[in-house]
C-alpha cells in the first residue's frame, strides 16, 4: 500500500541522519504525490475508514515534523545573523 511506503520512508528519514538527505526528501515527496494522485482519482476507495484515519495521522506527523524542521532552520539562521541595536543619539555639548 502506498501509505505504508510513505510511512516507511518518513520513519527512515526521521530515524537516521543521512549524507544524502535530498534523496530521502525526494522519496517522501514522490510518495506524497502518488498518494495525492490516487486519492484525487478516487483510487483508494478499497481502503477502510481505519486505514484512511491512519493515513491522515501519518500525513499530520509528516506536516508536524516538516514544520518543526523549518522552525529549527529559521531559528538557527536568526541567531547567525548579526544583531543590530538601536542606541539613543546624544548631541555633543560644547
Amino acid at each position: 500500500m502506498l501509505h505504508k511506503r510513505l510511512e516507511e520512508t518518513y520513519l527512515q528519514v526521521v530515524s537516521r541522519a543521512t549524507t544524502d538527505l535530498t534523496y530521502d526528501l525526494d522519496n517522501i515527496l514522490e510518495a506524497l504525490d502518488q498518494l495525492h494522485n490516487q486519492i484525487s482519482d478516487d483510487d483508494l476507495s478499497r481502503f477502510t475508514d481505519t486505514e484512511d484515519r491512519e493515513t491522515i495521522s501519518l500525513l499530520r506527523d509528516v506536516i508536524y515534523t516538516a514544520q518543526e524542521t523549518i522552525n529549527e532552520i529559521e531559528a538557527r539562521q536568526a541567531t547567525q545573523m548579526p544583531i543590530l541595536h538601536l542606541v539613543e543619539h546624544h548631541e555633543k555639548i560644547g
